[in-house]
């Protein structure tokens, strides 16, 4: 509603204005030409100064505030006082609606809209990381290393079962850093090295997730697909939870090229473990079958296995397994939870599925398909 009042401003504006027809293209110019500039102003200032300085929320009551303080002044201008009385009363519950206590803690990144919150989940205190409106990790607060709030994290433990003998291991996109504290405490002699983007979730993480890193554990803030491209490094295990919403993917990391950088920066015998959202048939089934039909056009063998976590969603978590060696596997485990995991075994039919390269990645479009 807002956004509609305000687009209206400019047509009514420049009617206001228009006193002449001879004048009226100059006048149209004119308002045009202030408008881009203040959008390209806006555009620039917002990403580079207003909201790393001022953080999100504090912006739109700054906007507020200042659209009903020029109200007033209007008001008193036009001597309309049930217009300024009106508008004083909105501007004071503004401001005190400004202190209204929330449930959560905001934060405001370069990257993201962050919030952290407590709640009850099957009895049991737990705490979640939001990241820009979507629930992107959790952890159960009486027990926040080792029990998994979201079980697909613990399937990347089939690295274990692929590679039993891996030493390195590359993650990609770590949120609230759930799996690297597992990893820390499963294999703690065990290289990690974990590449996020955004320091601000690294910094909530130790706060407010108990995520301690280890000195064989080093962290990189970078963009995944510009570290991949940058490095020299090799991994025995490179697992990838990039692709955690369903809303938008980073669309760079879903091609041939990236899946051809995943197979080169691993060692022989390597394997490369990707959650993917999506279901092997039906709605919301493109994306998953691309992601595989494009990993099988790199890597000798790519597995699916479905995250079984007892519930009914549109969406669901897929563990993509790519073996840089095409030699058969084994789907027996002396573990049983993780014979459990190698039962979700799914068979997906990729044939007529989209291959992505750099060229063209409708990741986005396919992810609603």
């Amino acid at each position: 509603l807002p956004s509609f009042f305000l687009a209206a401003v400019f047509p009514y504006a420049l009617r206001l204005a228009l006193t002449s027809v001879t004048e009226s293209g100059k006048l149209a110019g004119r308002f045009y030409a202030t408008s881009t500039l203040g959008s390209i102003l806006g555009t620039f200032l917002s990403a580079t100064v207003l909201i790393p300085t001022f953080g999100t929320t504090h912006i739109l009551w700054i906007l507020a505030a200042l659209l009903i303080a020029f109200s007033i002044w209007n008001g008193a201008l036009q001597k309309q006082k049930t217009v300024t009385i009106i508008a004083l009363l909105v501007l004071a519950s503004n401001i005190a609606f400004s202190f209204y206590p929330r449930p959560y803690l905001d934060f405001d990144s370069h990257y993201n809209r962050i919030w952290i919150l407590d709640a009850i989940a099957q009895g049991r205190p737990t705490r979640y990381l939001s990241l820009n409106g979507h629930v992107n990790s959790g952890m159960w607060v009486d027990d926040p290393i080792v029990a998994q709030l979201y079980p697909y994290s613990d399937y990347f433990r089939l690295a274990d079962h692929f590679h039993p003998n891996f030493e390195r291991t590359l993650m990609l996109g770590a949120g609230a850093y759930t799996f690297p504290k597992l990893y820390q405490h499963l294999w703690p002699n065990r290289d990690l090295d974990v590449v996020e983007i955004d320091p601000k979730l690294t910094e909530l993480s130790m706060a407010f997730f108990n995520f301690n890193p280890r000195e064989n554990t080093q962290i990189f803030h970078e963009d995944a697909r510009t570290f991949l491209s940058s490095t020299d490094q090799t991994y025995d295990v490179i697992i990838s939870d990039v692709f955690t919403s369903p809303l938008e993917v980073p669309f760079q990391m879903t091609t041939t090229e990236c899946y051809q950088l995943h197979y080169n920066h691993l060692s022989e015998n390597g394997v490369l473990i990707l959650n993917v959202l999506g279901n092997a048939e039906g709605d919301h089934s493109a994306f998953l079958k691309s992601q595989v039909r494009t990993a099988a056009s790199v890597f000798d063998r790519v597995l699916v296995f479905e995250v079984e976590d007892g519930t009914k969603s549109h969406m669901k978590n897929n563990m993509v397994v790519a073996l840089k060696s095409a030699y058969e596997p084994s789907f027996t485990n002396s573990d049983s939870t993780i014979q459990n995991m190698l039962d979700q075994l799914r068979s997906v039919d990729f044939e007529n599925a989209r291959l992505l390269t750099d060229d063209f990645a409708p990741a986005n479009w396919l992810l609603r398909e």
